[in-house]
């Protein structure tokens, strides 16, 4: 049964070490601060502390459907902070373990955050506090190494240094019209700490985001008409440490950007949208979308980021999947046919096709055949050869005349 980490409040607070790297803690009570913010009551067996989830996060939707009671929460990812004396942690990334059953009584511990309290209310300061991950350069001290890559017991280094706290700075939001004093501590994640893993991104995040992510899949680019005109778009899969989430580029950013994306390679990505997730065409919960303004930069390899991997299904289990079901396959090409172009009747538009045959060792009679249908671009961009092995990422089944065919490939690689 997991344990609390006993005093691990004060170390997180004061920037001490820590017996491990995602420290337990009790949530005894919680309620709303404003509509995107949990305040919450902390309790490690010795001390009570003041914790503000992050705008947005994962790990308030979980606490909330907890409901309220006091419960086990495993930290992964914080900022101690402090504004005009008041520390509070903000967690930024947390995994609810259950009901907690050790229900320590928060007034007879050592309350760590008895100022929010006592002399400053703590929407208050939460208030003051709430622009916090969006503006990094808030006047005080930042405490940016990480406490697991330094000797035991030596001290934080302070990289930025506090500026005349008297100053009066108009519509700061601080207390009497003073800049709030904003100290922050380093969490073991804090030299990625301007980076938002994938998986907390819902479409309640609030503020600016970043993310860092490779670009598993790149689509086609696709022509449409609707009421506003003529417009394009492709789409990306993209995947970080955190998970993997589908991202729609469109208009101008399709010009921009198609050609600049590779698959394999990582870049990051700021000013875009989140969105809830269409499950007829996208998996997962939500989805990104990106216009013109999109910033996007190429950077180094991160070999933490993983790679693509596929599920492949063998081409007789294909055969019985219904038609829109998208599908990893491994298979041999043992077919090739030309590419022909033709005017399509229903668009009137010239379009390319060709046609490539797959082959597997798969079912009773100890092998299957299906066909791989390219469209345009991919069907004479790609040089097919007999005998060669070719993946396919989220193939797109289709059924014509009662005949199952591949399609539409997010991924193609060819060994």
């Amino acid at each position: 049964m997991a344990q609390v980490d006993v005093g691990v409040l004060r170390a997180i607070l004061n920037n001490e070490e820590l017996p491990r790297r995602q420290p337990i803690v009790e949530l005894h009570t919680w309620k709303a601060l404003g509509t995107d913010r949990l305040n919450c009551t902390l309790v490690d067996g010795q001390n009570v502390a003041r914790g503000v989830t992050q705008a947005g996060s994962a790990v308030q939707q979980a606490i909330e459907r907890m409901g309220h009671q006091p419960m086990l929460l495993s930290l992964q990812r914080w900022t101690a902070q402090e504004t005009s004396g008041t520390p509070f942690m903000l967690i930024q990334e947390a995994s609810v373990m259950g009901p907690t059953l050790n229900r320590a009584q928060p007034h007879e511990l050592n309350n760590l955050s008895r100022r929010a309290v006592s002399e400053v209310p703590l929407t208050q300061a939460m208030n003051s506090a709430s622009d916090i991950s969006e503006a990094p350069t808030q006047p005080g001290p930042v405490l940016a190494d990480n406490i697991y890559s330094r000797p035991y017991g030596a001290p934080a280094v302070a990289v930025a240094a506090a500026p005349d706290m008297g100053a009066a700075v108009p519509g700061s939001g601080g207390i009497l019209g003073r800049a709030p004093e904003v100290r922050i501590a380093s969490s073991p994640s804090a030299a990625n700490s301007n980076i938002t893993p994938l998986k907390m991104l819902t479409a309640y995040y609030g503020g600016r985001w970043t993310i860092k992510a490779r670009v598993l899949t790149k689509s086609d680019v696709r022509k449409f008409n609707n009421s506003r005109g003529e417009g394009q778009l492709f789409k990306v899969d993209l995947k970080d440490q955190s998970g993997e989430m589908s991202a729609t580029f469109f208009g101008r950013a399709v010009d921009k950007y198609y050609n600049m994306l590779k698959c394999g390679q990582v870049y990051t990505f700021q000013k875009g949208q989140v969105k809830a997730a269409n499950k007829r065409y996208d998996s997962g919960d939500f989805v990104l979308s990106f216009e013109e303004h999109a910033d996007i930069k190429a950077v180094e390899e991160d070999t933490n980021i993983p790679r693509i991997s596929y599920d492949f299904k063998p081409l007789c289990d294909v055969a019985n999947m219904p038609p829109e079901t998208s599908v990893d396959v491994k298979a041999v090409v043992y077919s090739v046919q030309a590419p022909f172009t033709f005017v399509a009747k229903t668009s009137n538009k010239e379009m390319t096709k060709r046609e490539i045959g797959l082959w597997d060792p798969s079912g009773s009679s100890g092998h299957s055949t299906m066909e791989l249908v390219l469209w345009n671009e991919r069907a004479v961009g790609t040089d097919f050869e007999i005998g060669a092995v070719v993946f396919l990422k989220k193939a797109r089944i289709s059924e014509f005349n009662q005949m199952k065919s591949l399609g539409s490939p997010a991924q193609l690689e060819l060994h």
